[in-house]
């Protein structure tokens, strides 16, 4: 807020709303994390009726539905990962020019003070020609040489064991 007021009441939040060009799309993502053997299932969905994607109200950002998702059709697809430790939402819905879609936060209804500033989701949009394998491999491609954590040489940094219990 740059203003010398508070600002009027922030809620649902979009980021980035728009329609991608491509018919005939269908939507492939996850339940991500929910403690049980049918974690991390994959599921598709060929947005006949609007769909909207969102973690569970744990406020984690995979338990209920994972953070990576893909809009795809015969020829070509976008891989999307929202970068948000909470509460995300993604909105998609067919129109006749292609595909709309909205991302955003979750549960937000705020005001800022002056000087406040606050943090949204991150949208990672990856466009990419060719059929699923392609999309994938174009993805890891791309997640290793951008987004991992590398270390001084530039080498990626080795996963660190971690424990993390739920509801103990």
């Amino acid at each position: 807020n740059v203003s010398n007021e508070k600002t009027k009441i922030l809620s649902d939040v979009r980021i980035a709303v728009g329609n991608l060009d491509f018919k005939d799309t269908e939507l492939v993502y996850s339940n991500g994390d929910n403690l049980q053997n049918t974690g991390y299932e994959y599921f598709q969905n060929d947005l006949s009726v609007p769909f909207t994607l969102s973690p569970d109200e744990s406020g984690t950002s995979c338990c209920g539905a994972a953070p990576y998702i893909r809009l795809k059709n015969a020829e070509k697809g976008v891989n999307i990962a929202v970068g948000w430790t909470g509460m995300w939402v993604a909105d998609f819905e067919k129109t006749k020019s292609g595909t709309k879609v909205s991302f955003g936060q979750k549960r937000c209804h705020m005001y800022l003070n002056p000087g406040e500033i606050i943090r949204t989701p991150r949208i990672n949009l990856q466009a990419y020609y060719g059929d699923d394998n392609h999309g994938r491999n174009s993805w890891r491609r791309f997640f290793f040489k951008h987004i991992c954590p590398k270390d001084t040489d530039g080498q990626v940094i080795s996963p660190k064991l971690c424990l993390h219990v739920f509801g103990a």
